[in-house]
């Protein structure tokens, strides 16, 4: 694949690597938001924030190492194949900071009992469901 589709491959990769820049406008926005809601001292908030900024280096490293495997189409087959694995691996394993943030959003959503919440009781649950 990637010495038949060089071209449209690093097209792809390209688009997605300068997309990852938008996963920092979705994790502030988030996180600002929260921080109304918990009030002064709002760690939940800063967590999620963190745990975004690490998401967006886990979403971004692995599409670095594609684009080296698809950077020379005369590579040795193995070597292109490790560098696909390399990336695969670690985009699909590193989860753990995408099922805090999801954790996290929802427990703050759900601990707000203000009469009329900027964000529906439902969605708190919803955001640990998909989470789970």
């Amino acid at each position: 694949m990637f010495q038949t589709h060089p071209v449209h491959i690093r097209i792809g990769l390209l688009i997605a690597t300068l997309a990852s820049a938008l996963l920092a406008l979705w994790t502030a926005t988030i996180g600002v938001q929260m921080r109304r809601l918990e009030g002064g001292h709002s760690v939940l908030a800063f967590a999620q924030m963190v745990a975004g900024a690490c998401l967006i280096m886990e979403f971004l490293f692995p599409l670095l190492v594609w684009q080296a495997a698809a950077y020379r189409g005369d590579r040795a087959p193995a070597t292109v194949q490790t560098l696909n694995d390399l990336g695969w691996l670690p985009f699909l394993g590193i989860a753990c900071t995408g099922v805090l943030q999801g954790v996290v959003i929802g427990v703050v959503i759900l601990r707000d009992k203000r009469p009329d919440p900027p964000f529906p009781r439902w969605s708190g649950y919803f955001n640990i469901m998909c989470t789970l």
